[in-house]
Formats: C-alpha cells, sequence, structure tokens
C-alpha cells in the first residue's frame, strides 16, 4: 500500500487553548533512571556492546552541519516546540531544554491535526547499506505502539519492519536523565540498500509522538566462538589435510541455531563449510544448544604467524556477525 505524505501546518497556527495544552502537557518529567548522567553520556565509549552485542559503526544519519545529505527535510512537519527537523540528526538525544526535535501532529488530543501515521524520513543522498535503526523518543507518552521502518527502492516504500508492540523495543535500560530526556527503540532487520529510510508512527493511541534523534547504523553482531571445541589451547596443524571443528556458541544475546550455514566462512580465505550441513550440540554444557561447523584446514588461508581465526556469516534473517577465538599453530616436525 503507498502511504501519502501529509504536511501540517506548525504549532504557531493553532489556537491559543492547544499552544497552552501544549505547553502543560509536553513539559512533564520523564520518570527516574537508575542510569547517571555519566553512565549515559559515556555509554558508547565504555559499553560497546550494550545495543544487544551489536558493534555500532558510524551513525549514517547525523549531520550535525545541518546542510545538504544527510538530511532529514522530506519528514512530515512538527509543530510547536518540535518543529525543527535538522534536530532529529543533529547527534543529540537529549537536550538541556525539552523544546526541541520533531513532534508530530496529531495524537489522542489531537494536536493541529487529526491523528494518522507520521513518518521521518532520511535522505542520505547516496546508496548506503544498513540494518540497525535506533529511534530516541522524547517521554513515555511518545512511544509507538504501531510503527514501520521503510527503505526506497527507487519506486516505492518498502517495509523491512512493522509492528504492532512497539513497546518491545524499547531500550529502557538506556534511558537519559539529563536534561529533557528520551528513551529509544531499537530495531534490528535484515541488511537493505537504499538512499533513504522512513521511521512512520501511527499515533491515535499516543500522546502524538516526538522524535529526539533518528540514527542509522550496519552493525554487526560479536558472537562467542570456540575453535576445537574441548581444547584450551586450540592446536592448528598446518599441514593438516582434515578439518576444523568451530562451535557458534548459544548465548543471552544470540541464538547459534539461528545461523545460516550457507553463509559462513572461516579464516583468513574464507573458507566455506566442509560438510553439507553442520550439527547442533550443547557444546558447552550450559544447557544451551550450540552450532557446530568443519572447515578443511588447507583451504582456511591459516599461516604460522597467526594467533587468532575469524568466522562470519548471517543468521537466517540476515543479521551479519562475526566472532574470533585463539589458536595456536603446532611446529613443524
Amino acid at each position: 500500500m503507498k502511504l501519502k505524505r501529509t504536511i501540517y501546518f506548525s504549532c504557531f497556527l493553532a489556537i491559543t487553548v492547544i499552544l497552552s495544552q501544549c505547553d502543560k502537557i509536553e513539559q512533564e518529567p520523564l520518570l527516574e533512571s537508575e542510569n547517571t548522567k555519566e553512565e549515559l553520556q559515556n555509554y558508547e565509549e565504555t559499553n560497546l556492546k550494550s545495543f544487544n552485542t551489536l558493534l555500532l559503526n558510524v551513525d549514517l544519519a547525523e549531520n550535525a552541519s545541518r546542510t545538504g545529505f544527510p538530511h532529514p527535510m522530506e519528514s512530515d512537519n512538527g509543530w510547536g516546540g518540535g518543529s525543527d527537523k535538522w534536530d532529529i540528526v543533529d547527534g543529540n538525544r537529549s537536550y538541556s531544554n525539552w523544546a526541541n526535535g520533531l513532534a508530530f501532529t496529531g495524537g489522542t488530543q489531537p494536536y493541529v491535526a487529526p491523528c494518522g501515521w507520521r513518518q521521518a524520513t532520511i535522505n542520505f543522498g547516496q546508496l548506503v547499506n544498513f540494518n540497525h535503526i535506533i529511534v530516541w523518543h522524547h517521554g513515555d507518552v511518545h512511544i509507538p505502539n504501531i510503527y514501520k521502518i521503510q527503505y526506497w527502492d527507487g519506486s516505492n516504500w518498502i517495509d523491512v519492519l512493522s509492528t504492532s508492540t512497539g513497546l518491545d523495543y524499547v531500550r529502557w535500560d538506556l534511558r537519559t536523565t539529563s536534561g529533557a530526556g528520551s528513551v529509544p527503540t531499537e530495531n534490528i532487520f535484515p541488511e537493505v540498500i537504499s538512499s533513504k529510510v522512513r521511521f512512520m508512527i501511527h499515533n491515535c493511541d499516543i500522546g502524538h509522538g516526538w522524535i529526539y534523534e533518528l540514527e542509522v547504523y550496519l552493525s554487526v553482531v560479536e558472537v562467542e566462538l570456540d575453535i576445537k571445541p574441548g581444547s584450551d589451547t586450540n592446536p592448528i596443524n598446518l599441514k593438516s589435510k582434515g578439518v576444523i571443528p568451530v562451535a557458534i556458541l548459544t548465548t543471552d544475546d544470540f541464538d547459534a541455531t539461528t545461523v545460516d550455514y550457507q553463509t559462513v566462512k572461516f579464516g583468513p580465505n574464507e573458507a566455506s563449510i566442509a560438510h553439507k550441513k553442520g550439527h547442533i550440540e550443547d557444546v558447552d554444557g550450559d544447557g544451551d544448544l550450540d552450532f557446530v561447523l568443519h572447515f578443511k584446514t588447507l583451504e582456511t588461508g591459516i599461516v604460522s604467524t597467526d594467533t587468532e581465526a575469524t568466522l562470519t556469516g548471517e543468521t537466517y534473517d540476515g543479521t551479519p556477525f562475526f566472532g574470533t577465538d585463539l589458536i595456536s599453530i603446532l611446529a613443524d616436525d
């Protein structure tokens, strides 16, 4: 279904009564959090794996210069204190003053215009790869239950994710407590290539929707790897014509049984699996099912100076991952 973008006038065109209601409601404080201001300001540096063990690269949407690309100018218009589209790509997840970001019209009141679908679009100005979006919402009442993430295929908007249970994706543990405050939703999906991404919300059952920052990433899951399970030193005989067993371990953050074995590569030469499929077993005895694959030693590209080896792949839903484990090279006889 094609969704037409609707542009509404900002808050200064609304009647005085609506303006006064806006000021009263939007200045209500956020709930308290155990996270300190210092922890939230530094979490990217001190807790790199805070987003479900995802290693975040540069935010592809950020543009503090507020000119050129990427830009958010195709987003729906905001209103009142949330009328500046550029705010959602300026790198600020919260502000000292609440009157920032992109506040959508509509909502349960409704404000300025009837409720319905609203959208924030990032135009990258070029094709980019991404698979991970984090949206920082100003206030719990503005977290959408119903929303979509879409990408532009050159002719149409294509859904990459659609949910009616948006609260399931809230990262309450990352709520900011400094200034006006914000709380993020986080979504991971199969990697896409596009020049635009769109975050669409349906706001008839929420305040109205208010975004402080929209972040876009190409992220990779780091998994736990065990080369030659059962061995502490993981010895590799480079002359061996046999195979090297490698186990991808299931953890609280990653289910190894979701790995698409056809995508898995191992070693500098990115060797494919030696057997048709891997096998499922509890390698580390923790009660979880792990995934074991085998690779021909001579095809891995491992050399005598290597001290570790890396495995890469994707899950069945297209999420990329990698894992690394130490190895020891056996001396020549």
